[in-house]
């Protein structure tokens, strides 16, 4: 028996296999096994519970994602700051203005830039200028938290 492949491209970083991709799989798995000696319902009942448990563990790291961005909420955060147009890349600060959603993933608002959390460097708490600091002008040290 001669297969040939439907898809020549390979695959890229992006790709994920999926809830569909799994049971084309599975389905393939069932079609082409040998009728002399079929697989154990066992391994079926197997991958189900690992597929399950893979899926389940992306959508905690999906929620993981979203608690963290709205915990910057506030906060100043010091961030990796990358031109599109020339890749020229800066460190910037600024204070978390909005979480915004695009594309399930989150990102933080600052000054009206969405920026990516992974490309925040530092997470501290806003300096208060009213004297909170008892004379201070900056946060005592061991006060900053870092990502």
């Amino acid at each position: 028996m001669i297969i040939q492949p439907t898809n020549l491209n390979p695959p890229s970083a992006n790709d994920e296999l999926g809830q569909d991709e799994f049971l084309e799989l599975l389905m393939t798995q069932l079609k082409y096994q040998d009728p002399l000696e079929p697989m154990d319902d066992t391994e079926y009942i197997a991958q189900l519970a690992e597929f399950s448990a893979l899926e389940q563990m992306q959508m905690m790291n999906g929620r993981l994602d979203s608690m963290e961005a709205f915990s910057m909420m506030g906060k100043t955060v010091t961030y990796l700051d990358i031109d599109q147009s020339t890749g020229l890349q800066t460190v910037a600060e600024g204070t978390v203005d909005s979480v915004v959603y695009q594309n399930g993933s989150a990102y933080i608002s600052v000054n009206g830039k969405e920026i990516d959390t992974n490309l925040v460097m530092e997470v501290k708490e806003p300096q208060a200028g009213d004297g909170d600091n008892n004379g201070d002008e900056s946060p005592e040290e061991g006060t900053e938290n870092t990502l």
